[in-house]
């Protein structure tokens, strides 16, 4: 049986009687008088080649080296090579119908589906049943990482989405996470990337985004010039670019305008530090690597390859999740309490994360909105429960913003002092913080050069060959910053009670 296995669009795989063959980077859907592609035929020795399979040398060619290298009759393979042909014709403009109508391929629920999830988005326990099934469908621990991102997919639906970025180590689960929570969301509604190059988002058509979540894997191999773009488009909602092309009358050269309007929520994951005008537009949330969350993902491998795991439980879950979104309305949100709202003394560009904080409000209310009032112009009414629950998620959102160090360095300066406590001791080394802490010595050297330029540590002794003695010089400070969160937020919350 001839199959195409597009589960990746960048590794098509087809599976013919006599034939095994990938065509790596996928296929363009533009261009539909070519059909140029890369292909890996498996054989003895793979047989890679680049070919255009609407051109008929070029497929001559190719069905001749195949009979004579792998034996094979040629009517055999000139069958096959035609119904890949065919198999890759039909998947292209399966997606082309797909980019073009996305509304056709939208979840259409049935009455008893409809009663189901707005039944589950009218419960009480709305916050604690999305957390359980996070974890039912394979999302493990990091619970108010995963509600942000779940809270702000669902911004995509807004007339202001929010936007994310996920910060962790190299295989800290940062792509796991984004991707986890995104497959709550019908595939309709989002884009997933891997990059991004300075051109992707001016030839992406605009219904192919509005409303969606755009999804970019690895934010460190994207173009800065398309991080350029993406941030002018979270800013504006629309991006213009002037271009020259020949003309299709005569070939002249002319100058034409692109332009792509479109709200779009967004999301990426990144281990670097954040570029400022990035984390300005943006929630930044960071994975933590702690031996809790990696023992919990431990866990929940072993059940995984024990095939222990209900897939028919996960498979309804899912569908489950997918289909609150559906039933979510695109209604404007107010919120009748923004004289008592206030940030946190010394938080960093106040301006535009109070904004991010009043949006973010609002988008909690959105996702409660089977729960809320409604005024007479159809707006969806924040309550303090909404603020609430804001605040209790942005928490260690708005510490880090108000920190100067980075999370993973303020908690290594607080792992040191732990320790230099139980020994009585007041200077360490940093051999004996990697065999106590297990920290790579590659991370623990960028750590500590961080902790000195803050002037947190002092170098007291040694050399490069022999290793350096350090001493704590100033207290993490950890406390205070908490304190002056929790202090803000709590008069929040008495004002508007």
């Amino acid at each position: 049986m001839k199959t195409l296995d597009a589960s990746n669009p960048d590794m098509l795989l087809y599976k013919g009687n006599k034939l095994e063959i990938t065509l790596l980077g996928g296929i363009r859907l533009s261009q539909l008088d070519q059909l140029r592609c890369t292909l890996k035929i498996e054989a003895e020795k793979p047989i890679r080649i680049t070919v255009n399979l609407y051109n008929d040398q070029h497929v001559q060619k190719l069905m001749d080296k195949l009979s004579d290298r792998l034996q094979i009759a040629a009517d055999v393979v000139e069958q096959e090579i035609g119904e890949l042909i065919n198999e890759l014709e039909l998947y292209r403009l399966q997606k082309l119908d797909y980019l073009s109508n996305p509304s056709k391929h939208q979840i259409e629920l049935t009455e008893q589906q409809q009663k189901q999830a707005m039944s589950y988005l009218r419960s009480k326990k709305l916050k604690d049943n999305l957390l359980t099934d996070f974890e039912t469908i394979g999302v493990i621990g990091e619970n108010t990482s995963k509600l942000i991102l779940f809270i702000v997919y669902c911004s995509r639906l807004m007339s202001n989405p929010l936007h994310v970025i996920c910060k962790g180590s190299s295989s800290s689960g940062k792509t796991s996470l984004i991707t986890g929570i995104a497959k709550t969301i019908p595939d309709s509604d989002k884009l997933e990337l891997t990059a991004l190059t300075k051109n992707s988002l001016f030839f992406t058509d605009s219904k192919q985004l509005d409303k969606k979540l755009l999804l970019i894997e690895d934010l460190d191999g994207c173009d800065p010039n398309a991080l350029l773009s993406l941030r002018e488009l979270i800013s504006r909602h629309r991006l213009t670019k002037q271009i020259v092309r020949p003309s299709k009358i005569n070939g002249e050269l002319k100058s034409a305008t692109i332009t792509l309007e479109a709200k779009v929520a967004t999301v990426a994951a990144t281990t670097r530090n954040v570029y400022l005008d990035n984390a300005n537009r943006s929630l930044v949330i960071t994975v933590g690597d702690d031996a809790k969350q990696t023992q919990q993902i431990h866990d929940y491998q072993k059940k995984l390859y024990g095939g222990l795991l209900d897939e028919k439980l996960q498979r309804t879950t899912l569908e489950r999740l997918q289909h609150l979104q559906t039933i979510l309305k695109p209604m404007e949100v107010i919120n009748p309490y923004t004289q008592f709202l206030e940030l946190p003394n010394g938080i960093n560009s106040p301006r535009r994360t109070m904004q991010i904080y009043l949006q973010f409000i609002n988008a909690v209310a959105f996702v409660w909105q089977y729960q809320r009032k409604v005024d007479s112009k159809g707006r969806v009414i924040v309550q303090p429960e909404d603020v609430a629950l804001a605040n209790e998620l942005l928490r260690d959102v708005l510490i880090d913003k108000t920190d100067e160090l980075r999370k993973p360095v303020r908690e290594l300066l607080m792992a040191i002092e732990r320790l230099l406590e139980q020994r009585n001791s007041k200077t360490f080394t940093a051999k004996e913080i990697r065999e106590e802490l297990g920290i790579k010595p590659s991370t623990l050297k960028k750590y500590l050069k961080e902790l000195i330029d803050y002037y947190y540590v002092g170098i007291l002794s040694g050399n490069p060959y022999k290793g350096y003695v350090y001493r704590v010089l100033s207290s993490s400070g950890f406390v205070s910053i908490s304190k002056r969160v929790d202090s803000c937020f709590q008069n929040t919350m008495r004002q508007i009670k």
